[in-house]
């Protein structure tokens, strides 16, 4: 290890001083370092200099966003800023003048041309963004810059040059060459809302390019108005740049609108007692979504930023009623950029991670996933803008190139201090997801979800990275003979639902078996061993999103071995899998109480001894106060003490250690402990536990609930072992005494007792 070299832009091993931090953060450094593609590009030694890479037609260096070049001679792209510095508020000592022919008329159309097409340097090749030199030299930005007394402390001055947000608008400009939109998953703090008000800045001045400069428009939206016009976001930002712009340069600077209120402005002038309008018309809106987004239809924009995407619920509706205004056939003339910040109480990005890992099915511009760990995560992405970028002044040189090596230390040794010094466990999880190192760190919801969300995304990605995961699975339906009444599996075609969210409550889905029932020596399935649970639903229409969800778990082995989830054309159609699988089981149901359907289908079939009674611990332990007759001795109303408890029976259920043994490529055999999570083949149910809060609607959590109550049974009934629920009969339950004294009430040994 000590052999290892980095490019020039990292810190050396040896300077690390690796040794000198926590084991769990120097074994996660060098995971992270070997593991993630990006990052093992971004510190390899053989990373080339921009000078190093081949040329197009242009002069320009080939910019591959997934295996970006080490950056040379940042400064010659800031010229107007380092002017304004230099002159103290004067970006060129030139005497302004309205010939176009004159030097201040050839500086200013220039400062308009690099805007509009970018700007190279022809000795390096390196070049940027029309709007990434528009926002380094025109949109000056709040920093955090040291004092002379070492104090930091907010200032106002232009930006400085950083390879993030170089990348990021790079990946913008090849979305908008190849027809796609774009969008972007960023950590905090890497000027992600200075960066779209530069966007709407430049495009509002001196329109989009010089074939389309004028009656431009642009429209930003997001879920209210705080997140648009309050100090520091989007708006804000834009408006201190327009304002800027007419203070300091001859850029045009009429405007016809401009109201906070309206959250509207407008380039261009009347002459005095004229209403014709003059000048370039450019336009920039404000569009609160679910209030005034009917501006949206019918609008012909060159830009649609869609802000803080990870917390609109509606995003895809949204993005899909945009996406006519700016796109006519296969010709897409205006772009739309999604974007969103880890972290936010309010996300949950259920839509926003939908949007980021399958950019084709959303028209947006894909990159190879290198962001997440080999091996996890989708082939393809959109871009991602991690912590380790850009993230201290101490870890950017001179050219903006970040210092990842050292930057990733201090992150994980952050996380560390908070792990071990702070007692809220929803802290470390919020540190994580606001200075995420891979994609789906930022995706990790930490207001609100009780599950351990970081392994289960982790088995969730082993599920998705295994081509061979369900080659073992069935997939089909049961059907019961007439004569016998034996319930036999027959596979079919159809397809189960692996996915959440679904994209509508249409989908009947299929039955999975992931382990058929095991029988014992007489050829049937031993009763006790297997236990169903049932979030169930009574209408055959309904609005929501809401299907109906069984399990069915092998209490020896403490692991779900089939699943049904859907909602066929009719509820009984779900009550009749329901009582199929139970029968094929062998087992009996605990189901959501207040459905009144299923118990009365299951009593028309003669099948309610298929129906769990009502767990007697649940009384024991003051979560319920009784027992009722008929319908109100079988099932579980699940009232919110009741599903809090069995939130925690799933933690633990998902945590209990399981020993495994594991074979290396040798053929050697390992004993290894695992959290019993990571045996879950449920796909969809690992999505809703990761995406769970209390505003959703969740059923296979739901579901979850009644088999963890049920289960919970099992174990105070075996004090605590599932396996002594299984009971061998001595013959005593055909005694004719039970038939004698109470005639039709005869029940299996260990069913009651």
């Amino acid at each position: 290890m000590e052999n290892i070299r980095f490019n020039k832009c990292q810190t050396p091993l040896e300077d690390l001083h690796l040794e000198e931090y926590p084991k769990e953060v120097q074994e996660q450094w060098w995971d992270t370092i070997n593991n993630v593609p990006f990052i093992k590009w971004m510190v390899s030694e053989d990373r080339p200099l921009v000078s190093e890479l081949p040329r197009d037609k242009e002069g320009r260096a080939i910019i591959d966003i997934t295996h970006p070049p080490i950056l040379e001679g940042s400064d010659y792209f800031r010229p107007s800023a380092l002017a304004y510095k230099k002159n103290k508020g004067r970006y060129t000592t030139l005497r302004p003048n309205a010939n176009p022919n004159s030097d201040f008329g050839k500086w200013l159309y220039e400062e308009r041309k690099r805007g509009w097409n970018g700007y190279c340097n022809p000795k390096t090749g390196m070049w940027v963004t029309g709007d990434y030199y528009w926002m380094l030299n025109f949109c000056p930005m709040h920093l955090v810059e040291k004092n002379s007394n070492g104090v930091a402390m907010r200032t106002v001055a232009h930006p400085r040059f950083w390879d993030g947000q170089f990348l990021m608008s790079h990946y913008l400009n090849q979305g908008r060459i190849h027809g796609h939109h774009a969008s972007a998953l960023a950590s905090r703090g890497r000027g992600k809302t200075s960066f779209g008000a530069g966007l709407l800045s430049r495009r509002c001045i001196i329109g989009e390019s010089e074939e389309n400069s004028k009656e431009v428009q642009c429209m930003v939206t997001a879920v209210d108005r705080t997140k648009l016009m309050d100090t520091n976001m989007i708006l804000k930002v834009f408006k201190d740049n327009l304002d800027h712009c007419a203070k300091y340069t001859q850029f045009a600077s009429h405007r016809l609108k401009s109201s906070d209120q309206e959250m509207e402005w407008k380039m261009g002038y009347k002459k005095a007692g004229s209403e014709v309008e003059y000048g370039s018309k450019n336009s920039v809106s404000g569009i609160i979504s679910g209030v005034n987004q009917d501006k949206l239809n019918g609008s012909r924009g060159v830009l649609y930023l869609i802000e803080e995407a990870g917390i609109f619920k509606n995003l895809l509706s949204m993005y899909n009623m945009i996406r006519p205004s700016v796109e006519q056939g296969n010709d897409v003339f205006g772009e739309i950029f999604c974007y969103g910040t880890a972290g936010d109480d309010q996300s949950d990005f259920t839509s926003f991670a939908e949007m980021f890992y399958s950019p084709i099915g959303y028209n947006m511009e894909a990159l190879d996933n290198v962001y997440d760990k080999e091996g996890q995560g989708r082939k393809q992405c959109c871009f991602f803008y991690g912590a380790y970028m850009n993230y201290a002044d101490d870890c950017i040189d001179e050219d903006g190139n970040s210092d990842i090596t050292k930057s990733l230390l201090l992150i994980l040794y952050d996380r560390y201090k908070t792990k071990y010094g702070s007692t809220d466990v929803n802290t470390i999880t919020k540190r994580i997801s606001q200075y995420p190192i891979v994609p789906q760190e930022a995706m990790i919801r930490n207001h609100g979800n009780v599950f351990p969300v970081t392994e289960l995304n982790e088995r969730l990605n082993q599920i998705d990275n295994n081509p061979d995961e369900y080659d073992d699975t069935y997939v089909g339906e049961l059907v019961q003979d007439n004569k016998t009444g034996e319930v036999k599996f027959n596979p079919t075609t159809d397809i189960p639902i692996r996915d959440f969210p679904t994209k509508d409550n249409k989908v009947t889905g299929a039955i999975e078996i992931f382990e058929m029932p095991k029988k014992g020596s007489d050829g049937k399935v031993p009763f006790g061993r297997y236990i169903c649970s049932c979030d169930p639903y009574d209408s055959d229409v309904s609005n929501t999103m809401s299907l109906g969800s069984i399990f069915i778990m092998d209490l020896w082995t403490d692991m779900i071995v089939a699943e049904y989830t859907g909602r066929p054309p009719f509820a009984e159609d779900f009550y009749e899998i329901c009582r199929k699988l139970c029968l094929f089981y062998n087992c009996r149901c605990m189901y959501e109480q207040n459905i009144m359907g299923m118990f009365s289908y299951f009593s028309s079939h003669n099948s309610t001894h298929l129906l769990a009674e009502t767990p007697e611990y649940l009384v024991q332990r003051n979560m319920i106060g009784g027992i009722g007759y008929g319908n109100k001795a079988v099932g579980i109303r699940a009232t919110t003490p009741i599903i809090n408890g069995a939130f925690k029976m799933i933690q633990t259920w998902l945590r209990k250690p399981i020993v495994t043994v594991e074979t290396d490529a040798e053929g050697n055999n390992t004993e290894v402990i695992i959290p019993n999570l990571y045996r879950i083949k449920n796909r969809a149910l690992l999505k809703e536990l990761v995406l769970w809060n209390p505003q959703g609607n969740f059923d296979r959590v739901m579901s979850l609930v009644q088999l963890m109550l049920y289960r919970e049974e099992k174990l105070v009934l075996g004090h605590g072992d599932l396996r002594r629920t299984e009971t061998v009969s001595d013959g005593l339950e055909n005694d004719e005494y039970w038939e004698k004294n109470y005639p039709g009430e005869r029940r299996e040994m260990g069913e009651k007792w």
